[in-house]
């Protein structure tokens, strides 16, 4: 019989189990399970086990809705004592930011098997090198929620792209509302991932009156080692889009569409062809846990594992860089491996 996993879930807001219940009331395009307690039980290898959260009224109502469904939870009031109490597999870190590094390398020091954590990885990149060291080390799987990257819209144009029906990536322009690193680096990710590249250089801002050492909204130039050159706007009101122009084709992506373009030769126009998405029996969500239980039995990395995540949180943080240099053009790898932007 297949093995089942115990899952150890920190943190008790939103993202960890409420978002679900929002997002029913949400336009466009939303596929269900959204939170990481659906998800796991859209996931029948994997079972909720513990939690962990130092509010113990959402410790209390937690258990009292989810028991009939999983059995058995153990509630703690701190992450440290749910990892020396608790013998689990998967740890899922849905704190804010700033706790994501110690959470994840006191899973890692207690001998999980995989870490699945909120993006953004970390609020520096210090801190996200040490996460994935820390895990490198015991070989436990760090997975970072860019959740697109398992969302079968996502995934159709990643291969309409790889068969080469767009032809060669020229730009990348990633448009959503919301900061640079909490709702940003979603887009960063979707944005490297269609470049089919990574970044060079970035040049850009901050949103006018920003707080250079917290989150904020921005917008970029960014090249591509392949040549592609993408745009990150980062204050664009309710739109949350990627659009990827290729030389043949075009693709665009927002919550609520997913388009596919080819360019006519004849006509010198770019004409619109059926998104061939036939089904899509899982969401992104479910789609990130069902991979997690894959890599860990096949020893494999996350597509997006800890290197992914950090390079998403690198791009953002090359904004704040050329901010603090009057929009000079920042070149990456970034030095600077000690920024911290405050993110939710």
């Amino acid at each position: 019989m297949a093995a089942t996993y115990r899952v150890g879930i920190v943190g008790l807001g939103r993202v960890a189990n409420t978002i679900q219940e929002e997002v029913l009331s949400y336009a466009g395009r939303m596929l269900l399970p959204y939170s990481h307690t659906h998800a796991y039980a859209a996931v029948p290898r994997t079972r909720v086990c513990a939690v962990a959260d130092i509010d113990a009224q959402k410790t209390a109502a937690y258990v009292a809705q989810w028991q009939s469904e999983f059995g058995e939870i153990a509630a703690y009031a701190s992450y440290d004592e749910m990892l020396q109490n608790e013998q689990l597999d998967i740890v899922s870190v849905c704190t804010h930011a700033p706790l994501h590094a110690p959470v994840t390398q006191a899973a890692a020091q207690a001998g999980v098997k995989a870490v699945f954590c909120e993006k953004a990885i970390a609020t520096s990149l210090a801190e996200a090198d040490a996460m994935i060291a820390a895990c490198a080390a015991q070989n436990i799987k760090l997975v970072i929620n860019h959740t697109r990257r398992w969302d079968p819209y996502y995934e159709t144009a990643l291969a309409l792209l790889q068969e080469g029906r767009i032809g060669s990536v020229r730009t990348v322009s990633a448009h959503f509302a919301g900061e640079l690193v909490h709702t940003g680096t979603h887009w960063l990710d979707a944005m490297l991932l269609f470049s089919q590249s990574s970044a060079a250089w970035v040049s850009g801002a901050l949103a006018p009156g920003a707080d250079v050492a917290r989150d904020a909204g921005g917008s970029a130039q960014v090249g591509f080692h392949n040549g592609a050159v993408g745009f990150i706007d980062g204050q664009s009101g309710p739109q949350f889009e990627i659009d990827v122009l290729g030389t043949a084709g075009r693709l665009r992506l927002s919550n609520s569409d997913a388009e596919f373009f080819t360019f006519d030769i004849a006509t010198r126009t770019m004409v619109k062809r059926p998104f061939p998405l036939v089904a899509y029996p899982r969401s992104g969500m479910q789609g990130a846990v069902a991979e997690i239980v894959h890599c860990i039995e096949e020893d494999r990395p996350s597509r997006s594992d800890g290197h992914a995540g950090r390079a998403a949180l690198e791009l953002a943080l090359a904004v704040y860089a050329s901010d603090a240099s009057n929009g000079a053009r920042i070149h990456l790898p970034l030095a600077e491996r000690d920024r911290v932007v405050l993110s939710r």
